[in-house]
């Protein structure tokens, strides 16, 4: 397949078919004084264990469910149309500001290279405001990436932290007698029951990535990564209507380690 293929490939990807990641493997390789650098990710999937707190028919209950992400304040179980990206100049220094692009998120991000060699290494910081649905207020990141660049791929890790609100969709699964309402007119035939759960949150990141060099004018690297994110704390979810559950109402909920896939575009 030709770098043009490629490239037009993932982009359409990347527009019709993602939704925001937090956190993503990227090179760290930084630009220098007066050049541009971008990168644009999209999670392929996200899941996480997790038990929901709550009563039904007057009897508490705990309920194992999975946890994956969601858009615009909707579920959804496939990746929504939801990218996340950055934009940035070089400054000098061996550092470079910039803003982060997506639909639903407005911020921005300084990172300085600290090490260019064999082994690149870069700090970084963000900032911003997610100004739409439930998930509004303020989100910040910082951590470290670190890569190393060959002819032909980059690999790519990292570790970082992150505060702000997060959303999950949550469907539960092993549910007692009763649970499941198979006449909620919410619910399609043969769907299960979920509901959506809001939270700010602490959490810590590992990404991990690899990266193939293109032969594009345009785009540098094509990625796919792995991101392992682990909350360290949440304050009191916040909770829609369970669609497709028969009298539940969750009072509190806990998210395990998650996992996502996430596939990437890293301009020149």
């Amino acid at each position: 397949m030709s770098a043009d293929a490629v490239r037009s490939a993932a982009a359409l990807a990347l527009l019709l078919a993602g939704c925001q990641t937090t956190i993503h493997p990227r090179p760290a390789r930084v630009a220098a004084a007066g050049e541009l650098a971008w990168d644009l990710h999209l999670p392929l999937t996200r899941l996480a264990p997790a038990s929901l707190d709550g009563s039904l028919d007057g009897a508490d209950r705990t309920v194992s469910a999975i946890g994956t992400g969601l858009w615009d304040g909707t579920a959804v179980w496939v990746p929504p149309v939801w990218w996340d990206g950055a934009l940035a100049v070089g400054v000098g220094g061996g550092c470079a500001l910039g803003g982060l692009l997506s639909p639903f998120r407005v911020g921005l991000e300084a990172r300085c290279q600290v090490v260019r060699g064999g082994l690149d290494v870069a700090l970084a910081v963000a900032g911003a405001w997610l100004p739409f649905f439930d998930r509004d207020g303020p989100w910040t990141r910082a951590g470290v990436d670190l890569s190393v660049e060959g002819e032909t791929i980059t690999w790519m890790t990292g570790l970082y932290g992150a505060y702000g609100p997060e959303a999950w969709w949550l469907l539960p699964i092993d549910t007692p007698p009763g649970f499941d309402d198979p006449v909620d007119p919410n619910t399609a035939d043969g769907g299960g029951a979920g509901l959506r759960a809001t939270r700010t949150e602490a959490s810590v990141a590992v990404p991990l990535g690899v990266g193939w060099v293109l032969d594009d004018a345009h785009v540098r690297l094509l990625t796919l990564g792995v991101v392992v994110r682990h909350p360290l704390w949440a304050d009191a979810a916040r909770f829609g209507d369970c669609e497709g559950c028969r009298a539940f109402s969750a009072t509190d909920v806990d998210v395990g380690t998650s996992v996502a896939l996430t596939l990437g575009l890293v301009g020149r």
